[in-house]
């Protein structure tokens, strides 16, 4: 028995939102004596997320089913980065995420209630700060990557064809609406660098 606390990540469910933990961070976990479960991620593309299961393995975790963080032992900490589903049963375990919850958003009082009803506590990422007052969690690497690089895509397109909108990614991405990693994002290939 370690004695860490057993973090279960959570699968998402967001549409069209792939973000998660990276294995890299579960691993680093796992390292420091964390005992990891990770949710197997949904084979919906909708819901599909960015890493693959084996990638969690690899890293020391164990998988368990889709949506079993709700019945998790007591104890266990669920962490995930984007807000649970809105439900009414108490939330039981501690949470780490972003709840979107502290600047009024509408709803904010049953979310939150469902942690006090459950005798719980949410570690809300977008609160959480060091000992110099920096976030602790904010937009990393991989959000400014993305963000220059469809930046690019569309200064590309404007200078090419700039009587035109960019086109939708559904349509460089086979429909889907988002890009399976980062090489897809990136690597012009056939298409050329301003066409998805």
């Amino acid at each position: 028995m370690s004695e860490y606390p057993h973090i279960l990540l959570r699968a998402e469910e967001k549409p069209l939102e792939h973000r998660s933990f990276s294995p890299a961070v579960i691993k680093t976990l796992v390292d420091a004596g964390y005992p990891i479960s990770v949710e197997r991620s949904s084979t919906d593309p909708k819901f599909k997320r960015i890493f693959e299961d084996s990638e969690y393995e690899a890293a020391g975790a164990r998988l368990v089913d889709t949506g079993v963080w709700p019945n998790a032992e007591p104890g266990t900490i669920i962490l995930g980065l984007k807000e649970i589903p809105e439900e009414d049963f108490p939330l039981k375990n501690d949470h780490i995420t972003f709840a979107h919850c502290y600047k009024n958003q509408g709803g904010w009082e049953k979310v939150l209630g469902r942690w006090a009803q459950g005798g719980s506590v949410l570690y809300d990422l977008e609160f959480l700060h060091d000992s110099e007052g920096r976030r602790v969690s904010a937009f990393g690497f991989h959000a400014g990557f993305a963000g220059a690089a469809l930046g690019i895509k569309t200064l590309a397109h404007q200078l090419q064809d700039s009587s035109s909108k960019l086109p939708s990614v559904e349509t460089f991405t086979d429909g889907r609406g988002y890009y399976l990693n980062e090489d897809e994002l990136v690597n012009p290939d056939s298409r050329g660098s301003h066409q998805g």
